[in-house]
């Protein structure tokens, strides 16, 4: 199974969100959806197969969420992050991230992720 069947099953279990972004091992840009191309106007055109690390400059393997769940295989909830694009586009989000395994092996992460600007409007 490929780890787009993968990230399309996981997105199946959420009812809202505002976008997801699957990275393999070696922190490559598999997969990408945004939804609020008005807050973040990222697309999966612009950077699918791009690494993590050129897309958002200020993150590294040892501060990323997505790496840090490859590595522990361990997900992590509702952590926030705040973080700005190569376009200079600052955005702060709530994010769900989880390993993505194939058997026992992890294949990658998928990080699902909801804009603050949004939450602050119901709480």
């Amino acid at each position: 199974m490929g780890l787009v069947n993968h990230v399309e099953q996981i997105l199946n279990l959420y009812n809202y969100y505002d976008g997801a972004i699957t990275v393999d091992r070696a922190g490559v840009i598999r997969y990408y959806q945004n939804k609020r191309t008005d807050i973040n106007t990222l697309t999966e055109k612009t950077i699918s197969g791009r690494s993590l690390f050129e897309v958002y400059p200020d993150i590294n393997p040892k501060n990323s969420t997505l790496m840090e769940v490859m590595r522990t295989g361990m997900p992590l909830n509702n952590r926030y992050q705040s973080m700005s694009n190569f376009k200079g586009e600052q955005y702060s989000a709530l994010c769900n991230t989880y390993p993505v395994f194939e058997g026992e092996k992890i294949v990658g992460a998928i990080e699902i992720f909801q804009y603050m600007e949004d939450i602050d409007k119901y709480m």
